[in-house]
């Protein structure tokens, strides 16, 4: 923590390349003794807590008059929490399943470590670069890990004004919505804009937090395309109540509602149940083929379908309808598929 207070201030130009988790830009590791001029060496089995005898002088002539001198005091009441962390455990670099699905900036790296700090209802702002950088060195010096295994990231829903931009180095890099600072101090964060990543499908999942409608409606509609909803269970109720959640909060709907991500859930799954209710038979049926209701209509356990009847029959597990799984049991289990 001292380290990064003691630098706070210092918004010095430098190479960023030192920073660098770019698999495209792989450089030379650096600690923090290229940042911090070292005055006094001690040999490596002595341990001198220099800031405790700096507190110690301090005390005996500040204490007579009234000073209070405290040290190793805790800087936050509360512990230090990063919004999001997503953590590489099995390979070396992003499988290409992994990559399919993380945005520019994230998919380059070849850090197994992500941080994240999500600016949603604020733009880009000194605090929040400064909550960067402690997330940073923070998680690195608690772990001991190497600079390369760690990458820090700001994202933004909210573009930032060029001013801003201009105010903390940051430049555009050759892949739209991604930039990089100028200034040493911050090159180790990069900026994510949600508004200006590319309308491809490995940055869908992210820009349905884009500020700008346009944007998130684009990216909900690429996921329904590509079958997003049926990649694992329950991704399809997720991002249902996360688009009626941001529908309602348009329309002045949300007042007085604690909203989390049960809550989020919970409004996909009553959403689909409506859908669905308000479908005709013809219309459920569109995306099922007959080979697909024939091979349901003749598990035994389609007597027992319901949502609330257990587990998805193994038979339905390889469908490609483009309906979720639990909305043909609910197809089933109301009559509507026939038995």
């Amino acid at each position: 923590m001292t380290f990064l207070l003691s630098l706070i201030e210092r918004l010095d130009t430098g190479n960023p390349r030192l920073y660098t988790t770019d698999m495209n830009d792989v450089s030379e590791e650096v600690t923090e003794e290229t940042l911090v001029e070292t005055t006094v060496e001690t040999s490596a089995a002595t341990q001198t807590d220099w800031h405790r005898l700096l507190a110690l002088v301090q005390e005996a002539a500040l204490v007579p008059l009234a000073i209070e001198v405290l040290t190793e005091l805790l800087a936050d009441l509360k512990p230090i929490k990063i919004d999001l962390v997503l953590l590489r455990r099995k390979s070396a670099r992003w499988t290409a399943a992994q990559v399919a699905r993380l945005p520019d900036g994230i998919r380059q790296s070849i850090a197994n470590h992500i941080l994240c700090e999500f600016k949603y209802t604020q733009s880009v702002n000194y605090a929040a670069l400064v909550q960067a950088l402690m997330y940073d060195f923070l998680y690195r010096s608690s772990r001991k890990l190497a600079r390369q295994k760690v990458a820090t990231f700001v994202i933004s829903a909210r573009t930032p004004r060029p001013a801003v931009l201009q105010e903390f180095g940051y430049v555009a890099t050759d892949r739209s919505g991604v930039y990089r600072s100028m200034q040493t101090l911050l090159a180790p964060i990069t900026l994510l804009v949600l508004n200006q990543l590319s309308k491809e499908p490995y940055n869908a999942l992210f820009k349905v937090f884009a500020s700008q409608r346009t944007e998130r409606e684009a990216s909900f509609a690429l996921l329904e395309q590509i079958g997003a909803k049926q990649w694992s269970p329950g991704l399809g109720e997720v991002l249902t109540g996360l688009q009626t959640l941001l529908q309602q909060q348009e329309g002045g709907k949300m007042k007085g509602i604690v909203i989390d991500p049960e809550y989020v859930k919970r409004l996909g799954r009553e959403m689909e149940k409506t859908v669905l209710a308000n479908l005709t038979t013809e219309k459920l049926l569109a995306n099922v083929s007959p080979e697909q209701i024939l091979a349901m209509k003749m598990s035994p356990l389609i007597a027992k379908a319901s949502p609330k009847h257990g587990p998805t029959p193994k038979c339905w597990k390889s469908s490609t309808a483009a309906i979720s799984n639990w909305s043909v049991t609910a197809m089933l289990s109301e009559g509507w598929l026939g038995r």
